[in-house]
């Protein structure tokens, strides 16, 4: 309910932008899908971290307020999944992932050493990288304003370096973990099952990097 108020929100918000008037629904879905997106993921890092890390510090995992945090990371993918009409099919497998994977994490006890202590650790970087949903939100409100544009390429560009680093030490991180859980007590199959789907969520990653090394091009089917 609170994601579908953010969307009735924003929209009344960029009312005010004559570029965004000009879309079709499909395209403000995405605007306001990209940009509440970002607002989440700020918000996770912002006051529900530092609680959180320094409960993993101490070695304490406490269950409901990481099933609450997972529940915000993902249900703007699964509004992305209800309201838009051409959402890419890349963008449907990675959103029913991550969907997947949320109503999972509600079945493991994260006080135990198991998959789910990973899936937190794939959150935990996703949310650093808010600025790359931020970015393909706003792109889109170019109107042509020299400023608007530099500034856009800056948030570009830094999106683009925020990104490379949180997946860089997120994949590091997965594997150390993933190695030495299999040489110390191996892996059972709810292990192999998160590496496959792993797997098209790192493919993905991937693409977005080589897109946002590059100016901007009109389509884009990431979202």
């Amino acid at each position: 309910i609170s994601t579908g108020l953010l969307y009735l929100v924003t929209h009344s918000l960029l009312q005010f932008n004559h570029k965004y008037n000009t879309y079709d629904f499909n395209k403000k879905c995405y605007i306001l899908k990209n940009i509440i997106k970002s607002c989440s993921l700020a918000y996770l890092c912002l006051f529900k971290l530092s609680p959180i890390l320094y409960d993993a510090y101490i070695g304490h995992w406490n269950n409901h307020i990481l099933y609450n945090f997972a529940s915000i990371y993902v249900s703007n993918d699964i509004m992305g999944l209800l309201i838009l009409p051409k959402l890419p099919t890349s963008t449907k497998f990675h959103h029913l992932t991550t969907s997947i994977m949320l109503f999972y994490s509600y079945t493991i006890d994260f006080t135990q050493e198991n998959v789910g202590q990973l899936l937190f650790i794939l959150v935990l970087f996703s949310s650093f990288s808010f600025i790359v949903n931020f970015y393909l939100g706003v792109r889109y409100l170019r109107n042509g304003n020299k400023i608007f544009s530099d500034w856009l390429n800056l948030i570009r560009l830094s999106a683009y370096y925020i990104y490379i680093v949180c997946c860089i030490v997120n994949w590091a991180i997965q594997t150390y973990i993933l190695g030495h859980r299999f040489i110390n007590s191996g892996l059972d199959w709810t292990y192999y099952i998160y590496i496959s789907l792993l797997i098209p969520v790192i493919t993905d990653d991937l693409v977005l990097i080589r897109w946002l090394r590059e100016p901007p091009l009109p389509k884009i089917k990431h979202i």
